[in-house]
């Protein structure tokens, strides 16, 4: 099967005078055994490796059209994807909803308040145990695991979105 890298990164790599960087999310298959890049690839002077996810198999950062082609290429790379910007809109959202009048006339706080998810799993994300832990139970119905993990990284998502603090936000730990 042929890889579905993202059109922006296909597009740069094309590009013949090509002289700056692309933020990118590499991801890599499930049974890689790396998340280093400088094991992938040799790296180029301008090249900015920013994170290795070693949790989900990804690595970011900002990369040359050289090693683009190079991981584009490489076996183990499963997508690349640009790596851009996005904004909420809760200007938006928290008027659509009427959150701000449910919170004046009810005063809901979410204080007192426990959610099961039931979902892939979670993973002990910083937003979700700094500064306390906030995962107060985990029952894993098909491995039968004690200890929190997540193996899709869908139900952290979600447990992110319901309880999530922001804490691990890169301008905050910087």
């Amino acid at each position: 099967m042929a890889k579905q890298n993202d059109p922006i990164v296909e597009q740069f790599v094309q590009q013949d005078n090509s002289t700056e960087n692309l933020a990118v999310v590499i991801i890599l298959k499930d049974d890689c055994k790396t998340v280093d890049i400088s094991q992938l690839c040799s790296l180029e002077e301008t090249d900015e490796p920013k994170y290795h996810l070693k949790e989900i198999k990804q690595i970011t950062g900002k990369f040359c059209k050289g090693t683009l082609k190079k991981l584009i290429d490489h076996p183990i790379v499963k997508h690349v994807h640009h790596d851009y910007e996005v904004h909420i809109n809760l200007n938006i959202a928290t008027v659509a909803i009427g959150a701000k009048n449910a919170n004046n006339r009810h005063n809901l706080t979410g204080n007192g308040v426990t959610v099961a998810v039931i979902d892939s799993g979670i993973y002990r994300h910083y937003d979700l145990i700094y500064p306390t832990n906030r995962i107060i139970g985990f029952r894993d119905f098909v491995n039968g695991r004690t200890v929190p993990y997540d193996d899709n990284g869908h139900g952290t998502h979600v447990a992110g979105a319901i309880a999530g603090n922001g804490a691990a936000r890169a301008d905050i730990l910087a």
